[in-house]
């Protein structure tokens, strides 16, 4: 009997765990995007205004480009992945 017991709590923690690691597609992305989100706001903040329209060569984007486009390119991501769209 205590030997049951004993593999009845292994299983169960295996399954636990297991069910842990394989959070849905829809939570990872949102984890993600909150990353993501924080990162971009944090980026912006320390770019002083002055310099939004930074260019490191002609061909580059703006500063202000790059965020919009990235703001967008996640944005669209996370709505095709998530089921939004």
């Amino acid at each position: 009997m205590k030997r049951f017991v004993i593999i009845l709590i292994c299983l169960f923690s295996t399954f636990r765990e297991q069910a842990q690691l394989t959070d849905s597609l829809q939570v990872q992305l949102a984890r993600k995007w909150v990353n993501s989100k924080v990162y971009a706001l944090k980026l912006a903040a320390l770019m002083p205004e002055e310099n939004y329209d930074f260019r490191a060569s002609p061909e580059d984007m703006t500063f202000r480009d790059f965020d919009v486009q990235s703001f967008f390119t996640q944005t669209n991501a996370f709505s095709v992945h998530s089921g939004l769209v």
